[in-house]
């Protein structure tokens, strides 16, 4: 899947290859950390969450060098599609694909 065509997959888990791009940490109302971030990969820039488990299972990932494999949930509130992660991979795994590890030049379908 590609981030351009996200609000095509809204309520299924999905699975793309993008790179980190900003982030804002912020505490629940039970002060657990979780994270929002912006990712991009070669069609579009996209919104994702990661909620505390995720947060502190896949935190470290998201800021190494390099893209990572995303996947999770497609959710639209309001109009904004966003996605819920469940789980993150890092972007050396994109050659298994044959990809470029630049989002600009490639990505996975």
């Amino acid at each position: 899947v590609r981030a351009r065509d996200l609000k095509l997959h809204v309520g299924r888990r999905i699975r793309l290859f993008a790179w980190p791009i900003t982030a804002k940490p912020v505490l629940t109302s039970n002060e657990e950390p979780m994270e929002f971030v912006s990712f991009e990969d070669e069609t579009a820039i996209f919104e994702a969450v990661l909620f505390p488990e995720a947060f502190k299972r896949f935190r470290h990932l998201l800021f190494e060098e390099g893209p990572v494999w995303v996947e999770g949930i497609v959710e639209e509130d309001r109009g904004a599609v966003t996605m819920t992660i469940e789980s993150i991979g890092k972007g050396e795994q994109a050659q298994e694909c044959g990809h470029s590890i630049s989002p600009t030049r490639s990505g996975c379908p």
